[in-house]
């Protein structure tokens, strides 16, 4: 988890939104981010982190 909020921190990770408000469809997202570790549940930012680390961590595809 720490190195997502590395990721977060840096700003790699964006929720959609506009004017600083974030969009209802990611509003239980953001939830779980601000009362993490104290949060009921995790799953949706356990996905967010496994997702970001596999899209910042692969590769581009080359071509030969």
């Amino acid at each position: 988890m720490s190195s997502f909020s590395v990721r977060v921190q840096n700003g790699a990770f964006l929720l959609r939104g506009v004017a600083g408000v974030v969009d209802p469809s990611q509003q239980e997202l953001l939830d779980e981010m601000l009362s993490f570790p104290v949060g009921k549940h995790d799953d949706l930012l356990d996905a967010a982190a496994f997702g970001t680390a596999f899209l910042l961590d692969v590769g581009e595809p080359r071509v030969w």
